[in-house]
């Protein structure tokens, strides 16, 4: 049977590949040993954050759009990457996950996440946001669905673009 994607998806789905790819391209020149430090001198977010920080919300979204089967939250990342939690310098690796795991993470929680949209229906994203935290922001499920897969992850990847100049490993080429 061959369903069509509804027209939210239709317009959430390709914005959010850009947003995946782009934050992928991020990391052009990033080393394992660098992906968890800071700048010297500034307080700012560094990939490990940001990337385990964005990897979470997937799952979080899955439940909302009622998709609950395919959430699969990996253990103290909520803990260490929700939103509120100060990032930190992490110099010997002791903090953070490897950056292959959370990018594998980031990833394969994306691509579970859009492909899930591809089935979601206009009146399920026409819903009520469930989120009263933010629903002064996104009235819509469909409009917190946006946000989060796509000014959200803009937003953090903006924070790693900035953190690639202060490293010295310039802009993207993305």
């Amino acid at each position: 049977m061959t369903t069509t994607m509804s027209g939210t998806a239709s317009t959430i789905i390709p914005a959010a590949r850009v947003t995946v790819q782009y934050a992928q391209g991020l990391l052009e020149g990033v080393t394992a040993d660098r992906f968890a430090r800071k700048p010297e001198g500034v307080d700012t977010n560094h990939p490990a954050f940001c990337f385990g920080h964005l990897a979470i919300y997937p799952d979080w979204i899955l439940t909302m759009i009622g998709r609950e089967d395919l959430a699969q939250a990996k253990d103290g990342y909520e803990d260490m990457f929700k939103h509120g939690v100060e990032c930190k310098d992490d110099p010997d690796g002791s903090i953070y996950p490897p950056m292959d795991e959370i990018m594998g993470y980031f990833t394969e929680r994306h691509e579970t996440l859009i492909g899930a949209l591809e089935e979601i229906s206009d009146e399920t994203f026409s819903q009520v946001n469930p989120n009263e935290d933010m629903r002064d922001m996104c009235p819509t499920l469909g409009s917190l669905v946006n946000f989060m897969l796509n000014s959200h992850g803009m937003m953090h990847c903006g924070q790693i673009s900035a953190w690639r100049r202060m490293m010295g490993l310039g802009p993207s080429k993305m």
